[in-house]
């Protein structure tokens, strides 16, 4: 019970220190979002339509509905959501920000937004993990083995191939300091368990899908 306590702290201080970052350097969200219109949600469809056209004006956030669809895009789920990750925006739609104010930005905000990521990076772990998928993010990594059995090469193969999709553009020396500062830790704490190897990208994904990076554009 207290590694588990412990494990959840050292989660949700990546979170943190991850968002904190994006708004110290306001860094404008990737060229390859998609962003969606103003549209409240998703309504009841598996699909998600994605519009290519974005505000012009710098470090704008994202509403509810975009922000439900970029997740969506970079991960390549866009084509087929989950009950799952609809069951999960109707859950935290409201903690997310209605408008594109960066005023909106608050820690229940980021809570939300880090949730829901949770949902998009299960479901691409899902997807990519699957005998013969074609792997864009996690090249390298054995899900079905140990921390032991898989190494600190895939993970920074995998941090790097997230930010650049996820952020389109390469991860920067401090954001890779502090994931890989997360992976040391992670890895001499989190035990032998297969499951582990799975957990650890699950929430190093997470972090990086709900950074303010993917909220802006």
């Amino acid at each position: 019970m207290m590694k588990m306590k412990l494990k959840t702290r050292r989660i949700a201080t990546l979170i943190v220190v991850m968002f904190g970052l994006g708004t110290m350097h306001f860094n404008c969200a990737p060229s390859l979002f998609e962003a969606a219109d103003n549209s409240t949600g998703p309504a009841n469809t598996q699909s998600v339509d994605l519009f290519s056209s974005q505000k012009t004006s710098p470090w704008v956030l994202q509403n509810t509905f975009q922000v439900f669809s970029s997740f969506a895009n970079v991960t390549g789920q866009n084509l087929l959501i989950s009950n799952t990750q609809l069951q999960e925006y109707d859950a935290r739609t409201g903690a997310l920000s209605q408008t594109d104010k960066l005023s909106d930005v608050n820690a229940p905000l980021q809570l939300a937004a880090t949730s829901l990521a949770g949902e998009f990076c299960s479901g691409l772990i899902a997807r990519e993990s699957a005998g013969g998928a074609t792997r864009k993010y996690f090249n390298g990594v054995n899900f079905g083995g140990t921390l032991a059995q898989n190494n600190a090469t895939s993970f920074a193969s995998s941090i790097s191939a997230m930010a650049q999709g996820f952020w389109g553009r390469a991860i920067k020396p401090e954001e890779e300091s502090i994931l890989n500062a997360y992976y040391t830790d992670f890895v001499g704490t989190a035990g032998t368990a297969a499951a582990q190897t799975r957990n650890l990208y699950l929430s190093t994904c997470s972090a990086m899908l709900a950074s303010f990076d993917t909220l802006t554009y």
